[in-house]
Parts: C-alpha cells; sequence; structure tokens
C-alpha cells in the first residue's frame, strides 16, 4: 500500500490510556494513515470500551486463552504482520501530536532510503512542566550513526534523544530484523543501534508526540543484570571507538554499585574496578573524551541563538 503508515498501538491493562492515545492518532491532519489497535492484556476492558465509542477501528486481541505475550514478542508479532512500506508502534501511555503523520511524509520525501525516522517530542513530567526531548539547531538531524546514537545515551553534555515509541520504521530497509528480549529494558536501545548499523537514521526536530512520565514508566526500575547485558552486547557489536564508550558505561554503570558497596561481580574484581576508577588515566581519558560533545554543544545552542534573533528558520542538514 503506498503511502499509507501503519500505525500499530500496543497496549497491555491500561484501557482508559489506550483510549486517549487512540484519539491523539485519529486527530490527525494527514490522513494517510491506518490505525490498528494491538490488545495485549490479559482482561476485555479495552474490547468493551472500543465496542461502545469506536466500534469501526480494526483490534486485535492476542490472548484468547488468557495469556500475554512477553513484550517483546508483541513487538515482533506487529512487525510480522505490518503490509505498508512504513510503520509506527507506538505506546498506550504516550499521545501523538496531529502533525505526526504529515510530518513523517514530510521527511519521508527528503529522505526515501531512510531506515527509521525519530522525533523530537514534549516530556511531560509528573509535575505538569514539559521540555523537549532533544535539542537541535536543525530541521532534520542525521544520519544518526550507531556510534553517536549510543553517545546520545551514555555519554555526557549531550543533547537528548529521539524518544523510542514515536519512532517509524522502514520494513523494506529493516527486512527480517527482530527485537531481541535477552538485553531486558534495554532491548529498545539495542534495537536502534542494530538499525543505525544498518541503515542511515534521521531525527525530525519537530515536537510529534508527547511522552508521559508517570509511575509505571519502566525506565523508573534499575535492572543492573539488564545493564549487564547490554554492556556485552555493546562489547561484542564493537561499535566505532567501543573501548572509550564501554569505558563511559562502566562508569555510568557501577558508580552506585561501588557506592552501596553491592557485591555483584566478586570482592577482588570490585577492588579492582575501584582503583580503575580513581586512576589518574582513566579521569584523564574521561575527561577527554567529554570535550567534544562539550563543544558541540556549545556550537548547537550558539546557532539557536543566532538564527532567533535573525528569525531564520531552521537549515537541513
Amino acid at each position: 500500500m503506498a503511502d499509507v503508515l501503519s500505525i500499530y498501538l500496543l497496549t497491555h491493562n491500561r484501557p482508559h490510556q489506550a483510549i486517549e492515545a487512540i484519539r491523539s492518532i485519529l486527530a490527525q491532519s494527514d490522513r494517510r494513515f491506518k490505525l490498528i489497535v494491538s490488545d495485549n492484556s490479559d482482561n476485555n476492558e479495552l474490547s468493551a470500551l472500543l465496542g461502545s465509542l469506536m466500534p469501526s477501528l480494526e483490534y486485535i486481541h492476542r490472548n484468547d486463552d488468557g495469556a500475554c505475550l512477553p513484550a517483546f514478542q508483541h513487538f515482533n508479532l506487529c512487525i510480522s504482520e505490518v503490509k505498508t512500506q512504513y510503520f509506527s508502534l507506538l505506546h498506550d501511555d504516550d499521545l501523538v501530536i496531529p502533525n505526526y503523520v504529515g510530518q513523517f511524509w514530510r521527511a519521508q520525501q527528503l529522505f526515501p532510503n531512510a531506515i527509521a525516522f525519530g522525533c523530537n517530542a514534549k516530556i511531560r513530567h509528573l509535575s505538569g512542566l514539559e521540555q523537549p526531548s532533544f535539542v537541535s539547531s536543525r530541521q532534520y538531524c542525521g544520519p544518526i550513526a550507531a556510534q553517536n546514537l549510543a553517545w546520545r545515551y551514555f555519554g555526557k553534555h549531550q543533547l537528548g534523544i529521539a524518544p523510542f515509541p514515536f519512532y517509524v520504521y522502514n520494513k523494506h530497509a529493516i527486512g527480517n530484523m527482530h527485537f531481541s528480549g535477552q538485553f531486558g529494558k534495554y532491548g529498545d536501545v539495542a534495537w536502534l543501534l542494530d538499525l543505525a548499523n544498518k541503515g542511515d537514521m534521521v531525527w525530525i526536530n519537530s515536537a510529534m508526540g508527547v511522552y508521559q512520565h508517570h509511575q509505571g514508566n519502566d525506565s523508573n526500575l534499575e535492572s543492573r543484570r539488564d545493564r549487564l547485558r547490554f554492556l556485552a552486547y555493546l562489547k561484542q557489536n564493537k561499535l566505532p571507538e567501543h573501548s572509550l564508550l564501554l569505558t563511559l558505561y562502566r562508569r555510568f554503570l557501577y558508580k552506585k554499585i561501588l557506592s552501596s558497596n553491592e557485591i555483584l561481580i566478586g570482592s577482588k574484581r570490585s577492588e579492582v574496578l575501584g582503583r580503575f576508577m580513581t586512576a589518574p588515566l582513566y579521569r584523564m581519558r574521561i575527561f577527554l573524551f567529554n570535550l567534544n560533545p562539550l563543544f558541540f554543544k556549545c556550537k548547537v545552542k550558539i546557532e539557536l541563538f543566532i538564527m532567533k534573533a535573525l528569525g531564520r528558520s531552521h537549515a537541513i542538514r
């Protein structure tokens, strides 16, 4: 199907939030999309609500036998069903802005071979405060290489990331790639890094969604086991300058472990790690390696200040 974006709404036991998300999708100003509600709930609450409010929607209840799919299997099942070239996998606790579909199609015209499109979003905190997900002086950022993407997530002095739920994917470019469940809560980052290694990833600077912080966010919970698995992924895939990236990531990972004196990897290894992290050479490497992103952050902020003063629109990079 040409010029149709398949939007899957993945939902699990949040019927009222799902209805709010569905309404935000149906409010799109550009109608070149089709919506499929993929319900992985262990109850029929959403089905009942849709039957009374939106009976014409395409709706799939994934677990008629009462057994919920693991999140990564739900993700992959939706990918396997996509029949259009472009698709997105939205979450039931986030909203899209009416420009979501239109902004994507404009970007697709400029970057027809991109494997995935991320976008800026409004991060809505529990206090009601909203802030952009990332900062850029360009209308389009890209191509986002795997190395740059990893630094955006784990390096210091970064300008933010495109939130995972709002990505639009090119089914033809992805091919047989699937989401892996072995990295747990960090599987989304591994998936995006795999995509960035395979093809060009582009970020759209316009805010196209609302990422809502709430007490049920998975990011609120820590999983050191998943982080260790993801550390092994980074090492195995040997991203450019991966050794320095791993150095920063180890610091990010073990800071809490060392301060809490938790025995996770053996007392001897903890002792060696402690000496490594206080070594002058390590501190110098961290200092030097953080300079480049710090300069880039200053450059972007200066560009934004000048553009605002001159009243100019964003340029395309």
